[in-house]
């Protein structure tokens, strides 16, 4: 029983067990999952999102939402809900109503649906 002990005890600081804080999806490496509407207030809100190809997006302080996805125009309002950013509104002229969970490193702001899928990453202005 003793050898077991020690060689599971040696085992375990070599190779220590980690398990993402939010179930898994998301890449943990970013420095700073947000889960709080303050910590979105601090490090997003009122600073444009942009993505590589042109999309972006500026989640208002009086909860205001506007953007471009795709080549459509995006309008409505975003609320926090648990430690999801959510939007609800028009994508060009269809209505949308999803949440995303961010993560937050620098400048660099990486969204995923709160439901799975892909990820998309944006540049804070």
């Amino acid at each position: 029983m003793t050898r077991f002990l020690i060689c599971f005890s040696i085992i375990a600081t070599l190779y220590p067990a980690s398990l993402p804080a939010d179930g898994g999806g998301i890449d943990l490496s970013y420095r700073m999952r947000i889960v709080t509407e303050a910590d979105f207030r601090e490090h997003v809100v009122d600073r444009r999102a942009v993505g590589r190809n042109g999309d972006w997006n500026l989640s208002r302080s009086n909860g205001r939402l506007q953007g471009i996805y795709g080549g459509r125009q995006f309008k409505g309002m975003w609320r926090w809900s648990n430690v999801n950013w959510c939007r609800k509104g028009t994508l060009g002229g269809a209505m949308v109503d999803d949440c995303w969970r961010l993560e937050i490193d620098g400048r660099k702001l990486r969204i995923a649906p709160a439901k799975g899928g892909n990820t998309y990453t944006y540049r804070l202005n």
